[in-house]
């Protein structure tokens, strides 16, 4: 059907023609993404200026301290593709595997067979519950953190909505912190709410804990008091073997049996002891006591050159925690041990690390529909 021309109307821009004066068509800038936009805009207007009503929510959010929870270059950096700079405004874990699932769906769409090519977005393994996917650089990969929550060797599960975000933030928050000190890990940088590009390395098969408090399975073995403060850092090797029960081993094992060298272990040692200093004062100076963590290191080939790095999320999945005053726990012995409130034991944790503003809230955002925002051309 043919449009008919209203001689009210300007023809080229639609609006009335008293005020199609006032308007120009303009390149601006996106006050939230950065990306130039041509755009209607008011000839007095200064702005800001956004690509959309999504664009604008978010940079609202951000200004008033709430979490970011998403940018629009979620995928951007990691594939050179248009098209898929989607918006994940939310913190929902269905509405989050909503926005995942439809970047795996437009990817086999577009592609078709090639989604198995390691140059393309594609499911690569799984490391700690969280899904590892690679990307265009054979060096680099995505870790996708999960709301799933595991104990006693996968014998307990559950899914605990918003906890793969806090991690996300938590650990990007202390890796970064431990960079700025000298200790090399696989943070790259965190992509979004829920993921963060790492560096590809081969995983040593084992977990190495240190211990600052006696509590947990220590004081089963040994029938030490729970809360019983160690006089020196205590470290202790475990098999990554789930089928296994992660078995405790002693130094002589990973020699055995050449899970690594002595000089790698040294090394790890090392930085074990430099990392438990350093997030010990840093909880210290939030009134949070370091009680034990756990820590996984990875071979990282570089030019040729071997290095071992540390590579594994710090968060309180991985850390016990407790409040320096009261003992209340603030990690995953909430859910060990059923006592409930998770979140918001883990969003305190966040809060007196500086993540999040006092105000801020895990589900601040809610949107009942998936945007894109497209590049210019």
């Amino acid at each position: 059907m043919k449009r008919r021309y209203n001689p009210n109307r300007n023809r080229r821009t639609g609006l009335p023609l008293k005020k199609s004066r006032d308007w120009l068509k303009k390149q601006v800038v996106c006050n939230y993404c950065g990306d130039e936009i041509e755009t209607l805009v008011y000839k007095k207007a200064e702005g800001p200026f956004y690509h959309n009503k999504a664009c604008e929510q978010l940079c609202k959010l951000e200004q008033s301290g709430g979490p970011i929870l998403a940018t629009s270059k979620n995928y951007y950096d990691i594939e050179n593709d248009t098209e898929w700079r989607d918006l994940s405004i939310t913190t929902t874990e269905s509405a989050e595997d909503a926005v995942h699932n439809l970047l795996i769906e437009k990817r086999n769409k577009r592609h078709g067979d090639k989604i198995s090519s390691p140059n393309h977005y594609a499911f690569s393994y799984n490391h700690n519950g969280n899904p590892i996917y690679s990307t265009t650089d054979k060096d680099l990969v995505i870790q996708y953190f999960k709301d799933d929550a595991t104990a006693f060797n996968n014998l307990k599960k559950s899914t605990i909505e918003g906890k793969g975000v806090l991690n996300n933030r938590i650990s990007e928050h202390i890796l970064t912190n431990l960079g700025q000190i000298g200790i090399k890990n696989h943070l790259v940088k965190r992509l979004n709410m829920r993921e963060q590009i790492i560096k590809f390395v081969e995983i040593i098969p084992i977990e190495f804990i240190i211990r600052n408090i006696a509590t947990g399975s220590i004081t089963k073995r040994l029938g030490i008091e729970d809360g019983t403060v160690l006089k020196q850092p205590l470290l202790e090797y475990c098999l990554k073997d789930d089928k296994l029960g992660d078995p405790l081993i002693a130094e002589e094992h990973i020699l055995a049996f050449d899970w690594a060298t002595k000089q790698e272990l040294e090394k790890v040692k090392k930085m074990i002891l430099r990392i438990n200093d350093f997030m010990i004062g840093m909880f210290r100076g939030v009134g949070i006591k370091l009680i034990d963590f756990k820590l996984e290191f990875g071979r990282l080939k570089t030019n040729g050159k071997t290095e071992v790095i540390l590579a594994d999320e710090i968060s309180p999945d991985t850390c016990r925690l407790w409040d320096s005053i009261t003992d209340k726990k603030l990690d995953k012995d909430r859910f060990r041990k059923d006592l409930g409130d998770l979140i918001p034991a883990y969003t305190e944790v966040a809060k007196r690390l500086g993540i999040l503003h006092e105000q801020s809230n895990v589900s601040a955002v809610n949107v009942t529909k998936l945007s894109s925002v497209k590049k210019r051309k």
